[in-house]
């Protein structure tokens, strides 16, 4: 591209004015308009200012492609929108979203890249006109599109480029297509998975100012994040941090990433910070280590038996299989009184599979999982925590740290064993301590069903020195005893 526009301007007379304008310039660009523009007068906003204080951006979570539809017929009923534009990845979702949002009565026009040039202006035309309310485009309606009556732009699908990384110019000509003409406008961002989360906040870090400081007091983050607001982005001056916090530090010094991130933070900090690592599990290894991030530390530590928690009761039934541990857990559930209940399980699939089976029989269930984005997460974990839902079928992602009042039971569906297939015994500890809380008794079922796992359970009553007990789930008045 740069070679055919470069030909006719050595065409030009050298006394000829020469103006380029665009929304965004990349740097690469910026170096070749240097070139054929020698010496130019540069207007230029900082990269926060480009991304237009007139227009308010947030995101929907999503799970699939129908809950976006549906969020977006949520917003036509919320609010009166009086033009929009639909943003969508490809031909393909833009013609279904158009022929979807048509049969639910709105006026749609469609434009995408395949249209010849006439066809093109003929949608836009009418677009522009007010004949049709919804304009669904690809990116080939994300420049130069001026219609003054758009108040919201929806991007469907986040803009990326040919290697899936954000494409930040597009998301700014997209959004740019609303807040004109001295009206206020607003963005929309529709996600529905890990990475259009990571998409979207790579797109939300690329439009902060390089070395605007954060002003909070607090500021939590995962370690990759921290070091980068500290080195790369200077969002956070670490000289200035008093206090740092390593939660579930185990985990943090264990994982090599997080290891490496941690001790590279730890080294910009000043001497006199105060460092404080929390975890339920320190293994002998991660001790050592830690001692050498923090010398000389003052130690609060439980004795090994005394980790289990007294507050809890601990149990074992014995099954032959998927089904049989099913059929436990309905004995279960019909024998006492479960306030809430916390069921882990070691694979997406399974959690899945339980999920389902649970909710045929009348349960409400919510299901956590490793692939969902923080944002989803958390908000089944809020809707769990009010007891919109008395279940929370979930794998090891949250094991750690989330207190619920009301969890009286949890069962380890699945025991928790590490990659090599070797007990966990930190996350059977954190797991079953997610009961037992603020004062009450707890009770911890698990699911025995080879001999694998009864290895498995041995190991961890070895390594606890506590015995737990066997449960027979056929015996309903065994079962009413332990809940006494």
């Amino acid at each position: 591209m740069p070679n055919t526009w470069a030909f006719p301007c050595r065409m030009l007379p050298r006394n000829c004015q020469m103006l380029l304008f665009s929304a965004t310039f990349e740097d690469s660009v910026w170096k070749f308009a240097q070139k054929v523009v020698p010496d130019p007068n540069i207007i230029k906003l900082k990269r926060e200012e480009e991304t237009l204080d007139t227009i308010k951006q947030y995101y929907v979570l999503c799970n699939n492609r129908d809950e976006k539809f549906q969020a977006l017929c949520n917003l036509y009923g919320a609010i009166t929108i009086a033009q929009a534009m639909i943003f969508c990845h490809t031909r393909k979702t833009a013609s279904w979203l158009a022929a979807e949002l048509s049969k639910e009565g709105h006026q749609v026009a469609l434009l995408s890249g395949e249209m010849v040039v006439e066809q093109r202006a003929a949608v836009i035309e009418r677009f522009r006109e007010g004949k049709e309310k919804v304009l669904v485009t690809t990116n080939v309606c994300a420049r130069g599109i001026d219609v003054e009556q758009v108040s919201v732009v929806i991007n469907f699908d986040l803009p990326v480029d040919k290697d899936g990384n954000p494409d930040n110019e597009t998301y700014l000509h997209r959004i740019g297509r609303t807040g004109r003409f001295g009206k206020r406008g607003l963005a929309v961002n529709m996600v529905d998975s890990k990475h259009s989360m990571n998409i979207l906040n790579r797109i939300q870090e690329h439009f902060m100012e390089r070395g605007q400081k954060i002003s909070e007091h607090i500021v939590i983050g995962t370690p990759g994040t921290v070091l980068d607001w500290c080195s790369k982005l200077k969002f956070i001056d670490p000289k200035k941090i008093k206090v740092f916090v390593l939660d579930e530090a185990d985990v943090m010094i264990a994982t090599q990433g997080h290891q490496d991130q941690s001790i590279r933070i730890q080294r910009m900090l000043p001497r006199n910070c105060q460092m404080l690592l929390f975890s339920a599990t320190f293994e002998d290894s991660v001790w050592k280590f830690a001692q050498k991030v923090v010398p000389d530390p003052n130690i609060i530590k439980l004795k090994r038996e005394e980790e289990t928690l007294d507050t809890i009761k601990q149990y074992y039934v014995l099954c032959n299989n998927r089904d049989e541990k099913f059929q436990a857990l309905c004995n279960l559930y019909g024998a006492i009184t479960i306030a809430q209940a916390m069921i882990f399980c070691h694979t997406r699939k399974t959690a899945s599979w339980l999920a389902a089976e649970l909710s045929k029989e009348g349960h409400q269930v919510a299901l956590l999982s490793g692939e969902m984005v923080v944002e989803q997460r958390a908000a089944v974990i809020e809707r769990f925590r009010e007891g919109k839902e008395k279940v929370l079928v979930t794998t090891n992602v949250c094991a750690r740290g989330i207190d619920v009042e009301q969890v009286s039971v949890v069962i380890n569906f699945d025991l928790p064993v590490d990659k090599d297939g070797n007990p966990d015994n930190e996350t059977y500890l954190h797991r079953i301590g997610r009961t037992g809380r603020f004062g009450k008794r707890g009770l911890a079922v698990n699911m025995v069903d080879s001999k694998h796992s009864m290895n498995i359970l041995n190991r961890i009553q070895e390594h606890f020195n506590k015995k737990i007990e066997r449960l027979d789930t056929d015996d309903l008045d065994e079962i009413e005893k332990i809940a006494n």
